[in-house]
């Protein structure tokens, strides 16, 4: 295998002890074998460690306490020594050929730093399953400016293959400050700006939607967790993006959340954001990005 590149995968996982045996599986079962996995359990209280130790002679696995999501992926990052890395949330698991796919895009395109998936949506407890197709390829730039609110990688971390050379250049990391829904599009948007992605046009991932514990994320949450991502994003984006372009796409997502607050019949909220409709982000100074999302 060594004139085969290395794959690092990062598995988070906190308490779920049900399901990340079969995620491990379904990467072990890859047709593409020169694979790295690296499980960061985080801080889990269930039967997680009796599982991972399973695997030990297979996965390395990293034990740390309950810092979050993104805090257990940087921590695998630190620990990746692949020429591309890809993540799996411990929940999720992948058809047998997603890597080696996502390779044959990247030896097709060098120029290329992201290449996702399909996804199929399984629901727990329930037969139901609905496929989701990508749709960005290329260079996204003003598919990013135009749909703030919106995810260039389908459903979470779970169908990307990135290389590692991007990520260490753009000194590109999980914010760990940052909660759903923002966490996801935040570090996509900022691997995806200013270079080129592809995608292959099936489902390999499968996604685990939990009904039990599915709740509705309420307006002020869908906003907060939005504004944060994009004044974080704007600060990366900056380097790469003129302020005019950057201003306009506030002024987009800002209409997003005026209309989401009047549909969930917010009205408050609706008054807040129509006055942030006119609003400046001042990029110039980046002191007061952060105090200006949690205004």
């Amino acid at each position: 295998m060594k004139d085969l590149p290395l794959i690092s995968v990062v598995i988070p996982n906190y308490n779920y002890a049900l399901y990340v045996g079969k995620c491990i599986e379904s990467i072990l079962a890859q047709t593409f074998r020169n694979l790295e996995i690296i499980v960061v359990d985080d801080g889990s209280t269930d039967d997680s460690h009796e599982i991972l130790h399973r695997y030990i002679d297979k996965v390395r696995v990293i034990h740390s306490q309950n810092f979050g999501v993104n805090h257990a992926r940087n921590l695998g990052l630190r620990y990746c020594s692949g020429d591309y890395v890809s993540f799996c949330d411990s929940d999720d698991y992948w058809e047998p050929e997603k890597i080696q796919l996502q390779l044959d895009l990247f030896r097709q395109n060098q120029n290329l730093s992201l290449v996702y998936t399909g996804v199929k949506v399984v629901e727990v407890n329930s037969v139901k399953t609905t496929n989701l197709e990508p749709c960005f390829r290329g260079v996204v730039d003003k598919f990013i400016l135009r749909y703030p609110s919106r995810a260039i990688v389908l459903l979470g971390a779970s169908t990307a293959l990135l290389k590692t050379s991007h990520l260490k250049e753009k000194d590109i990391s999980w914010n760990e400050a940052l909660k759903l829904p923002g966490e996801d599009i935040n570090f996509f948007n900022k691997v995806a700006l200013a270079t080129e992605i592809d995608y292959v046009d099936k489902p390999l991932v499968n996604y685990r939607q939990h009904i039990s514990s599915r709740s509705k994320m309420s307006s002020a949450d869908f906003i907060q967790g939005n504004r944060e991502s994009f004044v974080d994003f704007a600060c990366f984006a900056m380097k790469y993006i003129g302020y005019g372009e950057l201003h306009l796409s506030w002024m987009r997502l800002n209409l997003i959340f005026l209309k989401h607050a009047l549909s969930c019949r917010n009205y408050m909220t609706a008054l807040k954001q129509a006055t942030y409709f006119f609003r400046l982000i001042p990029i110039q100074d980046r002191s007061n990005l952060r105090d200006r999302a949690k205004d």
